[in-house]
């Protein structure tokens, strides 16, 4: 086996592990609806959709029926309203995805110490090795 074989059976082993005690294959359902939010809400999808919503809003109130005359009071609060609940979500799956990426290199941490163990084990025999061949 090559080492890069090597390499990846291994990362694959460590990633497997890594979903089982974390259970990232189920996740909580506020965890899912976390990432939804956050994966829409950073999204060029919602940022069309965003500036049609204000393009028409502002449209509508000047030349339609002026319910939300200018300074459009009513859309600073749907826009606070938005950041009041967007946020949260944003926050929840942002601290998810850091807990995940801590325990990761915290793996990859442990897997480096036992590697490089191993390699001046591997060091050792090979010049112990070479000490007997040479004597």
């Amino acid at each position: 086996m090559t080492d890069k074989a090597h390499e990846k059976e291994v990362l694959k082993s460590v990633n497997k592990k890594l979903k089982t005690e974390l259970n990232l294959d189920k996740p909580s359902f506020p965890d899912r609806m976390a990432d939804i939010v956050a994966e829409f809400g950073g999204s060029w999808t919602f940022i069309f959709i965003f500036h049609l919503f204000f393009a028409g809003w502002i449209l509508f109130n000047i030349y339609v029926y002026p319910f939300d005359q200018p300074p459009f009071i009513g859309l600073n609060l749907a826009l606070s309203f938005l950041a009041v609940v967007q946020v949260p979500f944003l926050l929840m799956s942002q601290n998810r995805i850091s807990r995940i990426d801590r325990d990761r290199d915290l793996r990859e941490y442990k897997l480096n110490i036992k590697l490089d163990i191993e390699i001046q084990e591997l060091h050792d025999k090979l010049d112990l090795l070479l000490k007997k061949h040479i004597d």
